[in-house]
């Protein structure tokens, strides 16, 4: 159940973004995609803060085999790698890497 209310949740804060969101640029989106190309990702979302303003910047497609182009409105992993690099520079400052497997 909480799943469920969290993916409505997720729709709807994306429904709203997209409203919010101003065009996003031809140059800013040409730079994401040459990045997206360049690593070979399926799509890419970038979120632009200024004061009073923020712009999203997307390219590229909804899945690799599929031509259908992605949306503000898709769903976006964000991934967390704040604690696999917090520990590795642990282990390095300290200098017991190798305890640390």
């Amino acid at each position: 159940m909480l799943a469920h209310a969290l993916k409505i949740g997720s729709l709807f804060l994306g429904l709203l973004l997209a409203q919010t969101a101003r065009a996003q640029s031809l140059a800013a989106q040409q730079a994401l995609d040459s990045i997206r190309s360049k690593y070979k990702l399926p799509a890419l979302l970038a979120a632009v803060i200024e004061p009073g303003q923020i712009r999203y910047v997307y390219a590229g497609v909804r899945r690799n085999d599929r031509p259908a182009p992605v949306k503000l409105t898709d769903y976006f992993h964000l991934g967390s790698d704040t604690k696999a690099i917090t520990s590795l520079l642990a282990a390095s400052c300290t200098g017991i890497a190798g305890c640390w497997t």
